[in-house]
C-alpha cells in the first residue's frame, strides 16, 4: 500500500510539475500581456504632453464625461455592390462635367452679347476638353481689348467660378493670338 500511495504522490508531483510548466510558460505569460494591454492606454488615445498628475486632473475634472460610443462598421459591400457604387459615381461625375460644360457654353453666349452690345464684332465660343478655354476672335479682339478685358471686375474671379482654365483672343486676320492661363 506503501508503493501505491508513493506512485500516486509520484504522479501526483509529475502531474503539478508539468501543470505548473504550461501554467508558468503559456498561461502566465498570456495573463500578463492581457493586463499590460489592459492597464497601457493606447498609443492613439494617450496625450504624451501631459504627465500624469495632468491626466488625473483633466479625468477629475470632467467627472459627468459620457464614454464615446463605438463607431458603427459600415457593412461589408459585396464585389457586385462596389462595382455598382463605382459605376453610380462615374456616371455623377460624368453628368457634372456635362454641367458645367454646359453652363461655360450659356457664359460665352452671355459675354458675346455683352461685347455685341458694347460694338464689338466678335464669336465666342468654349473650346478644349470639357469646354474649359474661352475663346474670343473678331475684329479689334487684339492684345489692347485682351488687356482690358481680362482686367473688367470680376471677369477673372467669374471665369474661374466657371471652371475656364484659360482666355484666347484672337483677330480676324493673322495667326498670332493672345492667351491668359487663369
Amino acid at each position: 500500500m506503501q508503493q501505491d500511495n508513493k506512485k500516486s504522490r509520484a504522479g501526483w508531483i509529475i502531474g503539478l510539475v508539468i501543470g505548473g510548466s504550461i501554467f508558468s510558460f503559456i498561461i502566465l505569460p498570456t495573463l500578463f500581456i492581457l493586463l499590460i494591454g489592459a492597464i497601457l492606454p493606447d498609443d492613439k488615445n494617450q496625450q504624451a504632453s501631459a504627465p500624469a498628475s495632468e491626466h488625473q486632473s483633466i479625468a477629475k475634472a470632467e467627472p459627468t464625461a459620457q464614454p464615446t460610443p463605438a463607431p458603427t462598421p459600415e457593412p461589408t459591400l459585396t464585389p457586385k455592390q462596389i462595382a455598382a457604387k463605382k459605376k453610380q459615381e462615374a456616371e455623377e461625375q460624368a453628368a457634372f462635367v456635362k454641367l458645367m460644360a454646359q453652363q461655360r457654353k450659356n457664359m460665352a453666349k452671355d459675354i458675346e452679347q455683352a461685347l455685341l452690345d458694347d460694338g464689338v464684332d466678335s464669336r465666342v465660343t468654349t473650346t478644349g476638353k470639357d469646354g474649359t478655354t474661352l475663346k474670343i476672335s473678331g475684329f479689334g479682339v487684339g492684345r489692347v481689348f485682351a488687356n482690358k478685358f481680362m482686367k473688367a471686375d470680376g471677369i477673372h474671379d467669374s471665369l474661374l467660378k466657371h471652371g475656364f482654365k484659360r482666355v484666347e483672343f484672337h483677330p480676324k486676320y493673322g495667326d498670332e493670338y493672345t492667351y491668359y492661363d487663369l
